[in-house]
């Protein structure tokens, strides 16, 4: 059992341990610990010097964790892990080959994914306006409304970009046994 902090246990290694290993089954138990914690408790175990150190593991990863919080999480947590990621693609994991793709496809990614929930969150608005109790006046959904189809363009157009990237970048990774 590890904790939280993934510094591991005797009988568990922690997300440190588990993304140097970089084999598959390591790297899937990576992610589903990573999935029980903060983004901030993430960023905290895996420090610039490991991500110099394990580039080629953390690259998979974060792929990995960012393919299931796509289909699992929500668009601005999303974000929030693409952002790192896509910057220590250009920092600390620059030597990764293709790092700067990588990087540019996990944001283009997220920013369609989060464009589209916060088009949806200002449409749900509304709600706050309509019941009985509603301290809201309506022109201020009306307005959030004409903000989300905005914000759906955008969406539709950083979509359009996203699907242009070499699958290979946008695809999670296959991860062969070493």
């Amino acid at each position: 059992m590890s904790d939280p902090a993934g510094t591991g246990t005797l009988d568990s290694p922690g997300l440190r341990a588990l993304v140097a290993r970089g084999d598959h089954a390591s790297l899937l138990d990576a992610r589903d610990l990573a999935l029980t914690m903060s983004v901030s408790a993430v960023r905290g175990e895996l420090d610039y010097d490991l991500l110099d150190e394990h580039a080629e593991s953390a690259s998979r990863f974060f792929r990995l964790w960012l393919d299931h919080l796509a289909w699992g999480g929500s668009g601005f947590e999303q974000m929030a892990v693409a952002d790192w990621v896509g910057a220590e693609h250009g920092l600390s994991m620059v030597h990764v080959d293709r790092a700067y793709g990588i990087g540019a496809a996990v944001t283009v990614d997220a920013l369609a994914r989060v464009t589209a929930q916060l088009a949806d969150t200002l449409t749900a608005f509304r709600f706050f306006t309509d019941g009985p109790d509603a301290e809201v006046d309506a022109a201020v959904a009306d307005r959030l409304d004409r903000l989300a189809g905005t914000l759906a363009a955008v969406h539709a157009e950083i979509a359009e970009e996203a699907a242009r990237l070499p699958a290979e970048l946008t695809e999670p990774p296959v991860v062969r046994s070493e």
